[in-house]
This record gives C-alpha cells, structure tokens and sequence, in this order.
C-alpha cells in the first residue's frame, strides 16, 4: 500500500486514548501487526475492518476512504464492462 493513502486507524486509536498494544489484544491481533496496519505496510483485513466498525463506530469508508474509493472505482469498472 501507498503511505499516501489516507488511513484513520492510528488517528482513532489515539482519539480513544488506546495504546497499540490496548487496541491490539482488542482486535485480536499482535502489537507488530497493528503498526504495520497503521503504517500502511499491510492493507487492512475484512476482520481488521469489522473490529474497527465495532469498538470506534466508523465504516470502512470511515477508516479507510482511500481504500474504499480504489474498491469502489475497481467495481464500477467492473460494472461498466458488462
């Protein structure tokens, strides 16, 4: 992923006041796979996405706007072709 993509996950887990390690065991997760969630290294998973959806209230369009928009204008893509 591109570090230029907008991603809120470190923003909303500092808002909440969570450490990386809080939000972590949380999401059922390691603290190394957070930072990388959170520094664009990995993209997000489905699971990721959901557990965001549950404790901060925000969609994955909330969360990860560019990531949604790049899904969003491949499926319309997609659409168009058929």
């Amino acid at each position: 992923m591109s570090p230029l993509l907008p991603n809120y996950l470190r923003t909303l887990r500092l808002q909440w006041g969570l450490s990386q390690l809080e939000l972590a065991g949380l999401l059922g997760i390691t603290e190394s796979a957070l930072s990388k969630f959170e520094s664009q290294a990995l993209a997000p998973t489905k699971n990721l996405m959901l557990g965001v959806q549950v404790i901060f209230g925000q969609d994955a369009r909330q969360a990860f706007p560019a990531l949604y928009a790049q899904s969003e204008r491949t499926i319309m893509r997609r659409a168009a072709a058929f």
